[in-house]
C-alpha cells in the first residue's frame, strides 16, 4: 500500500478465478469528507500474475507498479500514463526473475527515475540473486530484457534472496534483503556500484521502507 500526491490510498492486489492467479487489479481508495469511496483499475489482464508487487508514483503522481508475472517468470513493471496502464518486461532472465520486488522513484545520480529491487535468477534457473534495474528511457539500458531499463546483479550470495525492499538515502539507492538462512543484508549503491553488508546497522536501515 502506498498513498499518493493526490490524497488517494492506493493498493495493488490479484485478483482470484477458480484457483488461478489471472490478473493484476490497481484499487483505488479515494478520500472524501464523509468515508473512502472504492474505485478499481484492471492493469495486467492476461497471463498469470503472482502476489509479489511493489507500488510507487513519480512527481506527477502517477502510480507504477512492478509486478513477478509467473506464467513467464518475468519482473513486469506497468505505468500508469493518464489514461491507460504501459507494461513494460523489465527482465526474464530465469525461471522466476521479478519475486519479492519493490519499487521506488527517486533521485539517482541526480536524476529521478524508477528503481526496482527484486530476486534475479540466472539463466539456468539455479541461482537466486539479488537485481536492481533503474528505468532509463530512449533505449539507453543494458544487462535487461527491455533496453529501456538497466539491469545489475548486488549480490549474489550462498543461500537464496528471500525478500527486499529498496529505499534512497541522501540521494543514492539502498536495498534491505533477507536470505534463505534469514541473515539480514543491505546494499548501498555508491556511485556507480553496490557494496553489502551482513546484519547491518539500524542507522542503515532506517532509510528502507520494510
Amino acid at each position: 500500500m502506498a498513498h499518493g500526491m493526490t490524497n488517494k490510498i492506493h493498493i495493488s492486489a490479484i485478483t482470484l478465478l477458480t484457483f488461478l492467479v489471472t490478473g493484476l487489479i490497481f484499487f483505488f481508495a479515494i478520500k472524501s469528507a464523509q468515508a473512502y469511496t472504492w474505485t478499481y483499475r484492471d492493469v495486467m489482464t492476461t497471463g498469470t500474475q503472482n502476489g509479489w508487487q511493489g507500488v510507487g508514483f513519480d512527481t506527477s503522481g502517477n502510480p507504477g507498479i512492478a509486478n513477478y508475472r509467473s506464467d513467464t517468470g518475468s519482473l513486469e513493471f506497468a505505468l500508469w500514463n493518464g489514461a491507460t496502464w504501459d507494461i513494460e518486461t523489465v527482465d526474464t532472465t530465469g525461471l522466476q526473475s521479478g519475486k519479492y520486488s519493490s519499487l521506488i522513484w527517486g533521485s539517482m545520480g541526480g536524476t529521478n527515475r524508477w528503481m526496482i529491487s527484486y530476486l534475479a535468477e540466472n539463466a539456468g534457473g539455479t541461482d537466486a540473486r539479488l537485481g536492481f534495474a533503474y528505468r532509463v528511457g530512449s533505449g539507453g539500458g543494458t544487462g535487461c530484457t527491455d533496453n529501456d531499463w538497466s539491469c545489475e546483479i548486488v549480490d549474489d550470495p550462498t543461500t537464496a534472496i528471500k525478500y527486499t525492499s529498496i529505499g534512497i538515502r541522501s540521494g543514492i539507492p539502498v536495498i534491505g534483503y533477507h536470505t534463505t538462512n534469514d541473515n539480514a543484508n543491505y546494499a548501498e549503491r555508491s556511485p556507480t556500484a553496490f557494496s553489502t553488508q551482513t546484519n547491518p546497522t539500524a542507522n542503515n536501515l532506517n532509510a528502507i521502507k520494510f
